[in-house]
C-alpha cells in the first residue's frame, strides 16, 4: 500500500505518484509491472488531474518496458474528454519518463488553460523532460496533442498511436518553443483542423 517506505520492494508504494511524491531531484523511481489506474494529483496552478504529475528533476522508469508496465489516465463520463477527465502523465523540472505504455489520458472539454489543461492528453512536457522507450497511445485532448505535448522537450525511440486531438492527434510542440522526437513511429493518429501526426516539431528519422 501507499504507507510502505519505498525503499526496496517488500515496502513499495501502491500507486506511482505516492512513490513520486516521496522522491527527490536526482532519484529514481523503479516502477514493476502492472496497470497503474489508480491515485493522481492536479497539474500545480491548474485544473487538469493527471494519474502521474511529476514536478521535480527526477526519473520514472520501469522494471521490464511499456509492453509490462502501463499507466493509465482516465475517460470522462461522456466516454471522452470530459469535466471528470485525467491526463496520463504531467512532467515538468527536467524530469525523465522511460519505458512505459501511457494510453487512455484525457482532458477537460472546456475552460482552464487551453494549453495545460485542454493539451496533451497522454503526456504533457516542459523544458527539459524527456520520454524514451515509451507507447503512447488511445489517448485525446480538447485543444492540442492528443497523444504528447511538449515545451522545449524531447521524446524519443518512442511509438505514437491512435491517438486524437482538435490539433495534433500525435504529437505536437508550440511555435517558438523547441520540440525534438528522434527514433519515433507515428501512426493512426487524427484530428479535426491541422495534422493528424505531428505539428510544430522537429523530427530526426522518424516514421
Amino acid at each position: 500500500d501507499d504507507s510502505g517506505a519505498a525503499t526496496n520492494w517488500l515496502t513499495a508504494k501502491k500507486t506511482i505518484q505516492a512513490a513520486v511524491d516521496l522522491a527527490g531531484d536526482g532519484d529514481t523511481v523503479w516502477v514493476t509491472n502492472g496497470v497503474y489506474e489508480t491515485g493522481g494529483a492536479i497539474t500545480p496552478g491548474y485544473v487538469l488531474s493527471n494519474r502521474v504529475c511529476i514536478t521535480k528533476a527526477m526519473t520514472l522508469r520501469s522494471v521490464n518496458g511499456p509492453d509490462a508496465t502501463i499507466i493509465k489516465g482516465a475517460v470522462g463520463t461522456n466516454g471522452g474528454n470530459d469535466t471528470d477527465s485525467m491526463r496520463a502523465v504531467f512532467m515538468s523540472g527536467g524530469s525523465r519518463l522511460i519505458g512505459f505504455s501511457v494510453t487512455e489520458g484525457t482532458t477537460i472539454p472546456s475552460g482552464g488553460n487551453y494549453i495545460y489543461d485542454r493539451s496533451g492528453g497522454g503526456v504533457w512536457m516542459n523544458a527539459g523532460c524527456v520520454v524514451s522507450n515509451c507507447i503512447v497511445s488511445s489517448n485525446s485532448a480538447a485543444s492540442y496533442a492528443g497523444g504528447v505535448y511538449m515545451l522545449n522537450a524531447s521524446i524519443d525511440d518512442s511509438v505514437i498511436d491512435g491517438n486524437w486531438a482538435n490539433v495534433a492527434g500525435g504529437l505536437s510542440g508550440r511555435s517558438g518553443s523547441e520540440g525534438i522526437a528522434g527514433g519515433c513511429v507515428f501512426k493512426n493518429n487524427h484530428s479535426i483542423q491541422y495534422a493528424g501526426g505531428v505539428y510544430e516539431m522537429t523530427l530526426n528519422n522518424c516514421l
